[in-house]
């Protein structure tokens, strides 16, 4: 019986053991050699740093051909920036990925695609916005896309089911305590590229200093205008999603919509029939 939970407790801790890499090994007896010399006190966090944290701190969203060849009499590059350089090149540059949920403040993040998202198609062939619901291709156009000739003349068909858009936006940030700005392409459905022309409104705002960009950070407004454009959206996609009517039903459907307009009262006639007092209704 004791050889039995000698045997679960080694095999449970080479298990442990295996999944730790050497960083996490070298962590771990690092915090216990603290741990045991400080007397009890929690041990302070080491000094080493992983790949992911010099990508962090070296990557670059453009890197000049200068810096990443060497040439020109700069110096050897670092191991780090060599980490960061070969990282870059993996990185696909035609399109890029928008991430839109601080827009209303106008801060817009953007990033290269990745090898797996472009075989996928995500970010040509569907929204860029990562929050979007047609950001992830639809199975079903995808599976019918399979006896799709690549050859055949003509644009790739798009994994979504709505409409897409090519746009160049001006990208600004800050890089190294410079200000940097590039010119990116993005594709993006309609009410994605309506949150990212607002976004970029509310910066040019917020730069210039003006009341506008005050107002843009009430809570009222922010609601208003998200219902506002989750109604312009939803008319928009009627609009082009609806089957197209015969001209004489057309005609005959817009005469019928502008009579009843006509008949509706109007808001402020409503609002004085109901703020009127019982004797003024008498007189």
């Amino acid at each position: 019986m004791s050889n039995s939970r000698s045997k679960a407790t080694s095999s449970s801790s080479k298990s442990v053991v295996a999944v730790e890499n050497a960083q996490q090994r070298l962590q771990r007896l690092h915090d216990t050699t603290k741990l045991y010399y400080s007397h009890g006190r929690t041990p302070a966090r080491p000094t080493s740093k992983t790949e992911l944290d010099v990508l962090k701190e070296h990557h670059r969203f453009i890197r000049s051909d200068q810096s990443s060849s060497g040439g020109g009499g700069a110096p050897p590059m670092s191991w780090e920036d060599q980490l960061a350089e070969k990282y870059y090149q993996s990185l696909f540059r035609e399109f890029a990925l928008v991430e839109l949920k601080h827009y209303k403040t106008g801060a817009i993040a953007l990033r290269w695609r990745t090898e797996e998202e472009v075989i996928s198609g995500i970010g040509n062939l569907t929204c860029a916005a990562l929050r979007c619901e047609y950001h992830q291709p639809d199975p079903t156009l995808s599976n019918d896309l399979t006896s799709f000739d690549p050859d055949a003349e003509g644009e790739e068909l798009p994994l979504v089911s709505t409409r897409l858009t090519e746009q160049e936006t001006w990208f600004g940030y800050m890089e190294e305590g410079i200000k940097k700005s590039a010119l990116v392409k993005v594709v993006l459905c309609k009410r994605c590229g309506r949150k990212l022309k607002k976004g970029r409104e509310v910066a040019k705002r917020m730069r210039e200093g003006t009341s506008a960009g005050a107002e843009e950070a009430s809570c009222s407004a922010k609601d208003r205008g998200e219902r506002q454009d989750h109604i312009d959206d939803d008319e928009d996609d009627e609009e082009d999603f609806a089957p197209k009517l015969p001209p004489d039903l057309e005609k005959g459907r817009s005469r019928s919509n502008s009579g009843r307009r006509e008949n509706l009262p109007s808001s402020r006639s409503r609002h004085r029939r109901r703020s009127a007092s019982p004797e003024s209704r008498r007189r």
